[in-house]
């Protein structure tokens, strides 16, 4: 009869083991599936935003060609008259901003049987026109002229392009031959070039409009491997070459594969980012009219699922396994059958696969934890910028308003250290931008609204057309009302809230974006290299805003921010190293615990075993008091520390550690005083063998009310 009943439990046993390892399986290929979807969904988003946006610039080339050709046509019919051509340059190279520089280079003698060479180029600088003569400067017949001795001799085309250091900027030269129709010249071929010039930086705009997530970004490359526009800036100086880049900023694979690009065999692949450290996927869509590839980095975590689905998906597949094998382990040992030592195996094995769950439930929070809501608009790129600056001015226009200046304002962080638990110590930079005839009626300067000490200091001032640029360096001690709730899993916030020195007036500060290399969280823009933050991990630095609405107009009568007013941050996001806390709480905690389980075994009623093993009710509970003082100092520590409120995760290790004390203590008394049958049975066996799955359970319970 009880064979039978063993053996339909067993059957149950396994029947819901079975059970579980398939919903571990569904919930895994769920995830799996959902987050491939995701990934397909953004590259397939990102293809046609890539040829759309490759198909954009297509047009503004062939615009400049189609102008080329327009103003050659009409210098071929001008008879010679190089009044009329001088006034038709100079209008155009006035009225198209588009264009850097305009020129024409007549063929030798065209123009004057007197004269061998004669070129003209205009330009703008300050809005007036800028004239130089071309054939001053160099005879521009020579080969090495590719713009005009190509041109000359083969048609129209785009020359390479050239790194200009005075302007800071590649220049691209489209040039066309023009022969006049009318002339008294017998020139063989045609009888000058057309050249037009633009700077790369028209194109960063159509580089800007890509939606390409927070991390991601776009670039274009020349034929031979010159980065022609690129987020980063210093590799647009001198025309860096992707071949000369070093491994660790670029890896042997990726060189491969644009080895393979541009020899137009590969449009698509993965790579790992060394920059940011993240795996990444890349897209090439070629610009036919100039022989140019745009490139497009979707950055994987971008597209992954929001951090509390993934992190139940997660949760989902991995418990359930993990009770799949606690059940399947019931019938492989027998459990059922009562014999001691299989039991203890079950146990041991149940404690290991609880402990496993534990450690895999904070693993995950710890790789997918939550960002919290203190961040309300992110701002990291250009893109999400513009649409933000657009959004403030038509809810103006709409409530008919008048337009909030913006005033462009960088950080840059040197150092960061902890003061206390709540408070942080920032040294660094702060930088604005004011332009003449925009922000003539403000004030320069900012406010930490947030600070409890602050020092400022002018550190440089430059002015450079119709822009000033302001620059002081700071130090501040910062209040910040960190939650260590979820200690020392969680993720924290240090951020630096800023206000302009006008705050009263209608005045946005927004992030000046162009000041860095890259604008992705996860490249920590605004933060020394090598910034180390004693006990925490960086993980990622970004501008945001939050609307505040204040219950006080501070006096000013004209105050402009009283309702849901935009406030600029720079958030820096720090995550605990847990090695530190573990050897300072969890360590001990675990020492203690096994201490006491070691005293649960060596109770006893029998004589003989008590003789040889010593034990005795008061040294039981005196031991217990020590382990008690211990842990209770080590709380007391944990608390003051961190000056927390309310309850903290690491403190459940304490109060479970606290219970097990008072268990093994009661047990001790119990034992020593009574015969109750479920104490004494089997040498207290209950009671030793409920210890760690008991306390393991727990723990389980409270980690995953805390981070499930």
């Amino acid at each position: 009869m009880l064979q039978n009943r063993n053996r339909y439990l067993y059957f149950l046993f396994w029947t819901l083991s079975v059970s579980f390892i398939i919903l571990s399986l569904l919930s895994g290929i769920t995830y799996l599936r959902n987050s491939q979807s995701l990934i397909n969904q953004s590259k397939s988003k990102i293809i046609s935003k890539t040829q759309k946006v490759s198909n954009d610039i297509q047009a503004k080339l062939e615009g400049i060609q189609a102008l080329a050709v327009s103003l050659a046509t009409s210098i071929s019919n001008s008879g010679h008259n190089i009044n009329s051509i001088k006034e038709l340059l100079q209008k155009k190279i006035y009225m198209d901003a588009d264009l850097y520089e305009i020129g024409i280079a007549f063929a030798p003698f065209a123009l004057n049987p007197d004269v061998r060479l004669m070129g003209i180029a205009y330009s703008v600088a300050d809005g007036s026109i800028r004239e130089k003569d071309l054939d001053a400067k160099f005879d521009y017949t020579r080969p090495e002229y590719k713009w005009y001795y190509y041109v000359i001799n083969n048609g129209p085309g785009w020359s390479q392009p050239i790194w200009e250091p005075s302007e800071n900027t590649i220049l691209n030269t489209y040039s066309i031959p023009f022969t006049f129709q009318k002339t008294s010249q017998n020139i063989k071929g045609p009888h000058g070039v057309l050249y037009l010039t633009f700077s790369s930086a028209i194109l960063l705009p159509f580089l800007q409009s890509l939606e390409l997530g927070e991390n991601g970004y776009s670039y274009i490359l020349s034929s031979d491997g010159h980065f022609i526009a690129h987020p980063r800036k210093e590799y647009m100086d001198e025309m860096t070459n992707l071949f000369e880049l070093s491994d660790e900023e670029i890896s042997i694979q990726e060189k491969k594969w644009y080895v393979k690009v541009l020899e137009g065999k590969f449009i698509s692949g993965n790579f790992y980012n060394t920059e940011t450290k993240q795996r990444s996927w890349v897209y090439f869509q070629p610009i036919h009219a100039i022989d140019w590839l745009l490139g497009a980095v979707l950055v994987y975590e971008d597209t992954m699922l929001p951090s509390e689905i993934k992190r139940k998906k997660l949760n989902h597949t991995g418990l359930f396994l993990l009770l799949s094998l606690a059940l399947m382990l019931v019938p492989l040992l027998r459990v059922l059958e009562g014999a001691e030592t299989r039991l203890w195996i079950y146990i041991a094995c149940f404690t290991l696969l609880t402990l496993i769950a534990i450690v895999f439930v904070l693993f995950v929070y710890y790789h997918t934890p939550d960002y919290g809501n203190q961040v309300h608009t992110n701002v990291t790129t250009h893109l999400a910028l513009k649409r933000f600056i657009l959004g403030h001015d038509s809810a103006a226009l709409e409530h008919r308003d008048e337009l909030p200046l913006y005033v462009p304002t960088g950080i840059y962080i040197q150092s960061m250290s902890f003061v206390d638990a709540n408070d942080v110590r920032l040294t660094g930079y702060i930088w604005q931008k004011y332009y003449q005839g925009i922000h003539d009626s403000i004030s320069r300067g900012f406010i930490l609204p947030e600070s409890e000490s602050l020092e400022i200091m002018e550190s440089y001032k430059n002015k450079n057309g119709n822009e000033e640029l302001l620059g002081w360096k700071f130090r501040v001690v910062l209040h910040q009302k960190f939650d260590y709730t979820r200690y020392p899993f969680g993720m924290e916030n240090v951020w630096v809230q800023l206000w302009h020195k006008d705050f009263y007036k209608n005045v946005i500060l927004i992030p000046d974006l162009d000041s860095y290399m890259l604008t992705s969280p996860r490249a920590k823009p605004g933060l020394r290299k090598g910034l180390e933050f004693p006990g925490w991990i960086i993980d990622k630095t970004f501008f945001s805003y939050w609307k505040h609405t204040y219950k006080t107009n501070f006096g000013l009568n004209d105050y402009s921010g009283l309702i849901h007013f935009p406030e600029l941050y720079f958030n820096t996001l720090i995550r605990k190293e847990i090695i530190g806390p573990f050897v300072t709480h969890i360590l001990p905690v675990g020492v203690i615990f096994s201490m006491l389980f070691t005293i649960l075994l060596l109770t006893s009623k029998e004589e003989k075993k008590i003789g040889i093993f010593g034990f005795n009710t008061l040294a039981v509970v005196g031991v217990c008091g020590g382990f008690f003082l211990v842990v209770v100092f080590s709380h007391i520590d944990l608390r003051e520390s961190l000056a927390a409120k309310g309850f903290i995760f690491l403190e459940y290790f304490y109060f479970i550690t606290y219970s097990a004390i008072l268990y093994v203590a009661l047990n001790a008394l119990l034992i020593a005083r009574t015969n109750l049958k479920f104490i004494c049975a089997g040498e207290n066996r209950l009671i030793k063998m409920a210890f760690w799955p008991i306390s393991q359970l727990i723990m389980l319970t409270f980690t995953l009310l805390t981070f499930y």
